[in-house]
């Protein structure tokens, strides 16, 4: 199971500003995709903006992540999908994934207490020694309602 409250700690460390998909060429004019803080849109910006050395260079502190770079063979990825892995980056990074933790943490803490409240319920219906269950248990909710025939497990209708 994942440790979300580490994801979430891990999501917050990147960098903050917002991040942009963008488009342009290597130093052999064959393009490029990458990740970065400048804004703008995603279009091609008919530039050598990875040529390392060149005056048309990106501002390499402003690049967060390339997915795609062919000369030299630095990011190709197999699958072909450096466009959808770069919008992945940028979704997740602009909210998406912040989001979807801070909802799967609320949704585990409103688990644990929905749990609490089960089990304290139930154990009106548990009696200490020996452990059984009431057979008019209202709530056929906890682990002992199948057991709830004197500890002999009853089998329910589909004959589980």
């Amino acid at each position: 199971m994942r440790d979300l409250k580490n994801d979430l700690e891990t999501i917050r460390a990147t960098t903050k500003e917002k991040w942009y998909m963008k488009a342009t060429d290597d130093k052999d004019f064959m393009c490029a995709i990458y990740i970065t803080t400048i804004p703008g849109e995603y279009e091609h910006d008919q530039r050598r903006g990875m040529a390392a050395g060149e005056d048309e260079q990106v501002d390499p502190g402003k690049v967060i992540a390339i997915t795609l770079l062919q000369s030299p063979p630095l990011a190709i990825s197999e699958d072909d999908k450096w466009e959808e892995n770069a919008r992945f980056i940028v979704e997740a990074h602009n909210g998406g994934w912040e989001e979807a933790v801070n909802r799967a943490l609320a949704a585990e803490a409103l688990a644990q207490e929905l749990e609490v409240a089960i089990r304290k319920q139930c154990e009106v219906c548990i009696s200490p020694d020996p452990p059984a269950v009431i057979s008019v248990c209202p709530y056929k909710t906890c682990s002992l309602w199948p057991y709830r025939n004197g500890g002999q497990k009853v089998k329910d209708e589909e004959g589980r």
